[in-house]
């Protein structure tokens, strides 16, 4: 069977209003953008028993970066804003699809907004920027760390 390639603007963005064990995903409207950046640390592990240097692989390094179209009474651009000068920690899914949908995949982490800024360009819509990054959280002791995910 070919394999159905999945358009940008098919991804979306859930964040969790329950717990981890037991998600309640709700869409976060309005965004454009996204990219989800990923980069390991390089450990040299070099010795002199070759000529060539050798390497292992590190922490892995992590971040979310989308865009929200700006509008006047919108409430997820409303609670993102709070979430950032709060420094909220809080659960986010970035899918190929609908969650709700058997087979779409993802990121699932827990996160925390690092930045934020507003682009106000003369000629085209007025957008909110976010960068989250994962954040520490624990459920039940478990500390929860961020996955790839895909629905079952």
């Amino acid at each position: 069977m070919p394999e159905t390639p999945v358009p940008g603007y098919g991804w979306k963005i859930y964040q969790n209003t329950g717990t981890y064990a037991t998600p309640v995903w709700s869409l976060l409207t309005g965004t454009r953008d996204i990219n989800l950046p990923l980069t390991t640390d390089e450990l040299d592990d070099s010795s002199r028993d070759s000529g060539f240097k050798k390497y292992l692989g590190g922490m892995i390094d992590l971040s979310v970066t989308f865009q929200v179209r700006y509008h006047a009474d919108n409430a997820d651009q409303e609670d993102l804003i709070a979430k950032y000068f709060a420094q909220d920690v809080f659960e986010i899914a970035v899918m190929d699809g609908d969650i709700a949908t058997t087979g779409s995949a993802g990121l699932r982490a827990y996160v925390q907004l690092f930045s934020s800024s507003v682009n106000l360009p003369l000629a085209d819509n007025s957008t909110l920027d976010f960068t989250a990054k994962p954040a520490f959280f624990e459920e039940s002791s478990v500390e929860i760390n961020p996955s790839w995910y895909t629905v079952a």
